[in-house]
């Protein structure tokens, strides 16, 4: 069942039932008489205060036209919408709240379609971009409880810490025979596999706070390597017997919404051993930034399978290379 505040339309049905079935206040739902609304400074600076807690807090509706005692709705007390319109309520919440605050809805439902009662639904989204501050006394507010409080510094402060969030995804993992060092097309004694790591940014900040790492199995028959040249300069490698590890030591800064490849390697093989590489062949990608980790390991046996098949014989072999670019 959707929740009150998250629901796509407001009814007079929907206010009805809100009284009928005594709906108290909360965090997210709070009930106003029609006076509320007036376009003097201190009715503007409670307005400005009560919209803006709700976003810095959990989102939540604001409902202008009803009267309630012990915050329990009791009826109505409607806003004359002759005096007070849809637009000059949406003008006033956007001049009197910094920053403003995205997808505000505002619902005018009309008493048996009379303006002049008028009971003003306001839908107010949690905000990715918290804190929000009253423009007008120059202070931040949260909903607790029934009430708007004026927020303590240490939850502005973790409020804009929270909007400053990094958050990192894979974005690629590209896989070609890499044609600069792999030898001629005839039947090469061996290849050069080119892998490359890309990743995107999803949060809201740019930033260089993050480190890439490729795991991959250890196989005899192969060598694992990389360019020392350019980004590479700033690779570590090392390994056991099970395994072998690169990380970017030093990654690009990225910025909201980019994608970069972050993470390139190679991998030497004896033509003769492609097939036993392929079968054993993993390499896990593990992403680490603000005490997370995201990891993702291939292939998926389906594109396994598909390589396998097409190296399986000689004719296989010359398609398998011409389809990954020698």
């Amino acid at each position: 069942m959707v929740e009150l505040h998250k629901l796509e339309n407001y009814s007079i049905e929907t206010l009805k039932s809100l009284i009928d079935n005594k709906i108290e206040e909360s965090i997210n739902l709070e009930y106003k008489r029609g006076e509320s609304l007036a376009k003097t400074p201190v009715k503007k600076k409670e307005l400005a205060k009560d919209i803006s807690a709700m976003a810095n807090a959990d989102g939540g509706i604001i409902i202008y036209g009803m009267e309630e005692i012990d915050h329990v709705p009791i009826g109505f007390k409607y806003v004359n919408g002759y005096d007070f319109t849809k637009e000059s309520l949406d003008q006033i919440i956007s001049t009197t709240i910094k920053r403003g605050i995205s997808n505000i809805r505002i619902h005018p439902i009309r008493i048996d379609n009379d303006i002049s009662k008028t009971v003003y639904v306001i839908q107010i989204p949690a905000s990715d971009d918290a804190p929000h501050m009253n423009n007008l006394d120059k202070r931040f507010y949260v909903r607790k409880n029934f009430e708007s409080v004026q927020m303590e510094e240490y939850e502005v402060r973790k409020a804009y810490n929270n909007r400053a969030k990094i958050s990192l995804d894979f974005e690629s993992f590209l896989f070609s025979v890499d044609s600069d060092t792999s030898e001629s097309k005839e039947f090469q004694e061996t290849m050069h596999f080119k892998f490359s790591i890309g990743i995107i940014n999803t949060g809201s900040v740019m930033t260089n706070e993050y480190r890439v790492n490729a795991y991959l199995k250890k196989i005899i028959q192969c060598v694992v390597y990389f360019q020392d040249v350019g980004q590479s300069r700033n690779y570590s490698f090392t390994s056991n017997e099970e395994s072998v590890k690169i990380t970017n030591e030093k990654p690009p800064q990225i910025f909201p919404g980019e994608n970069l490849d972050v993470l390139t390697f190679y991998i030497k093989i004896e033509t003769k051993y492609l097939f036993e590489f392929f079968e054993s062949y993993k390499i896990t990608r593990e992403i680490l930034f603000q005490n997370e980790k995201i990891q993702v390991t291939g292939p998926k046996e389906e594109f396994r399978k598909e390589l396998l098949d097409d190296i399986s014989n000689k004719e296989g072999l010359f398609s398998f290379l011409n389809e990954w670019g020698v």
